[in-house]
């Protein structure tokens, strides 16, 4: 849907001015099954260590890379002064 991903886009806008505050997100993204055609959707939470933009992965700390295009929904206190 192109109005969830304008909003998705504004919300990662929004982490790259405040990426160094190491604001706490919560990711829900797709994450394909290695085995078979298919996956499913998680969530992860955490303090975002890194925006890796050259190879599009939102790095959380505690290891956890997630793909930019793999993302359905972010939310985190850092967006409550935003207007979506």
């Amino acid at each position: 849907d192109e109005d969830a991903r304008a909003v998705l886009d504004r919300r990662l806008s929004e982490l790259r001015q405040k990426i160094r505050q190491r604001p706490m997100v919560s990711v829900t993204w797709f994450v394909p099954d290695e085995r078979k055609e298919g996956g499913a959707y998680t969530t992860d939470s955490g303090r975002v260590k890194k925006l890796e933009e050259s190879g599009r992965f939102l790095i959380l700390e505690g290891g956890v890379r997630i793909p930019l295009e793999d993302i359905l929904s972010l939310s985190g206190a850092f967006l409550e002064e935003t207007i979506l």
